[in-house]
């Protein structure tokens, strides 16, 4: 789990090197969950951005299906080496979801206008739900917390939700298991996937949530002709539109998509879209990164001032062999973990990569395949995580996080 360098293309080099504790040991390993073993889910690391002086680190996940939060300590790891090494003192707080559905499938984080806005799916992929939550209250403490605020932004049976869709009357399906959020000016844009009758290649509906009143301020329907096939899992961030500034509240959305989630058997490529300020139609893919004999799948990604990116995403070799035997069934869900650093066009040629886990490597003494990577910066730190399976029983075996420092 440690990091080489890698250079950049731009004006200044950057390398991309592990952070180490007094002792040098690598900060890397697994995350201790709020029952004291190795579990969780969806782990998603998100700061306080806009408190720069004071910021703070929050970590999330979720474990028995309900979201738990807490502050992150960057010397928090036990002093340990290699894959042995194990992230402690999380001070855990579970957020209260008995008005949110109760539980907690998949789910997003991210932090804006002074709070942090958590959303869930459930089960059965029918209710989405987004909550906001205090920065006090998201550093944990062992508290239950209640959220500020929350509101059901979708749902198939309530047509009190903001979007209401009832499937078996309109013939549309939305894949809410595959959901994001990303700010946007004066709220929260909730995007999840169309993959009804009427959907087309890409079709994406932004469900945009005013943060002063958690009521619908927009819609927007994207794509559904001339695109890639990409109705699936992804990520995606606000950047200015050029010639305009940040205080007019014109802004692009830039989302980073594999072609498909399913056929594992086939190559599958990562696919950066972007749409204009009002959130138009994507014609084609602006850039696209490819692996030969690899499916590529669940991108998370940001972009560092040089333009360059910082992608985490999942991969599945296609009938590869693993250093743990040849691929099972399993890896039709589970695969590596790779982190890399690709330019602006997203070249075939990485500026600098590491695979984080192969599946079927031994770590902390079981065979791992891992699933869900995330990816996020603070100044020069980078934080990537991901879940992992035991591939002896088949079961979710907890939550691994490392940290790299970006040195310019």
């Amino acid at each position: 789990m440690r990091l080489g360098p890698f250079r950049s293309r731009w004006f200044v080099d950057h390398e991309l090197a592990p952070v180490t504790d007094s002792s040098g040991v690598a900060i890397a390993g697994a995350i201790t969950g709020p029952a004291g073993g190795a579990e969780g889910m969806w782990v998603y690391v998100v700061p306080d951005l806009e408190a720069e002086t004071d910021a703070q680190i929050v970590i999330s996940m979720v474990y028995d299906g309900d979201v738990h939060t807490g502050a992150l300590d960057l010397s928090g790891f036990s002093a340990a080496s290699g894959d042995a090494a194990v992230l402690t003192g999380v001070s855990w707080s579970q957020v209260d979801l008995v008005t949110a559905g109760g539980s907690a499938t998949d789910r997003a984080h991210v932090y804006a206008e002074g709070s942090h806005w958590m959303s869930h799916s459930v089960a059965a992929d029918a209710e989405l739900w987004l909550l906001q939550v205090d920065p006090a209250d998201a550093r944990g403490g062992g508290a239950v917390v209640t959220p500020t605020a929350v509101v059901k932004v979708y749902s198939e049976t309530d047509n009190t939700a903001l979007f209401y869709n009832d499937p078996t009357a309109t013939g549309e399906y939305y894949s809410i298991n595959d959901h994001f959020l990303v700010h946007v000016p004066g709220g929260i844009a909730v995007g999840i996937w169309r993959n009804g009758k009427n959907a087309g290649d890409l079709s994406l509906k932004m469900i945009v949530v005013d943060t002063s009143t958690m009521a619908l301020s927009a819609e927007y329907d994207i794509g559904g002709t001339a695109s890639v096939d990409c109705n699936t899992t992804g990520s995606a961030r606000q950047v200015p539109v050029p010639g305009a500034t940040i205080a007019t509240g014109s802004r692009a959305l830039e989302i980073l998509v594999p072609d498909d989630i399913a056929d594992t058997g086939t190559e599958n490529d990562l696919n950066l879209l972007t749409t204009d300020d009002v959130f138009t139609a994507i014609a084609a893919a602006t850039a696209t990164y490819e692996e030969t004999g690899q499916h590529l799948q669940m991108a998370s990604f940001f972009r560092l001032e040089n333009g360059d990116y910082v992608v985490a995403y999942k991969r599945i070799p296609i009938g590869g062999n693993y250093s743990g035997g040849t691929q099972p069934a399993v890896y039709s869900d589970w695969g590596d973990i790779k982190l890399a650093v690709l330019d602006p066009s997203m070249s075939l040629t990485a500026l600098w990569s590491e695979l984080c886990l192969e599946a079927g490597s031994t770590v902390d003494s079981l065979e791992r395949a891992g699933n869900r990577p995330h990816v996020a910066q603070w100044r020069r730190y980078v934080f990537t995580c991901w879940d992992t399976l035991d591939l002896g029983t088949q079961t979710a075996s907890g939550s691994y996080l490392q940290i790299n420092w970006l040195v310019a």
